[in-house]
């Protein structure tokens, strides 16, 4: 992995689409866990957060929930993460989205229900229905 620095301390590192990140490797599949593992060692060595967006493997379900089994091209990305969240909404048209919380190191996995506001490109936590 190369050596990096930058003139201000970095807050966050995020990596917008890791199928587009490319390694030296033998696979496509070994090329990811390589970059999964490189990312993981800047967030420890550096002492940041990383969110790196990845792409599914496609269900036969359109209408099922995403799933830690569906984490493209690579079982690292869940081996190597301290949380992995997945967004679901039933279709584009909907502003009702799901965040779902399928591994949480130090924490409560679950799903928080958002909504969408698409005139921000936005998501807010939604409001849940009373009581009684």
């Amino acid at each position: 992995m190369e050596r990096w620095s930058c003139a201000a301390p970095l807050g966050l590192l995020i990596v917008d689409y890791l199928q587009l990140v490319f390694a030296p490797s033998q696979s496509r599949r070994n090329e990811v866990e390589v970059v999964s593992q490189g990312l993981k060692t800047i967030a420890l060595r550096q002492g940041i957060p990383v969110l790196a967006l990845s792409s599914l493997s496609r269900s036969l379900d359109p209408k099922s929930r995403p799933g830690l089994s569906r984490l493209k091209e690579s079982s690292n990305l869940e081996h190597d993460a301290d949380v992995v969240m997945f967004l679901y909404r039933e279709n584009e048209q909907t502003e009702e989205t799901e965040c779902i919380i399928a591994k949480q190191r130090d924490g409560a996995k679950g799903t928080v229900h958002l909504r969408f506001r698409p005139e921000f490109v936005a998501f807010e936590q939604a409001q849940q229905p009373s009581a009684g």
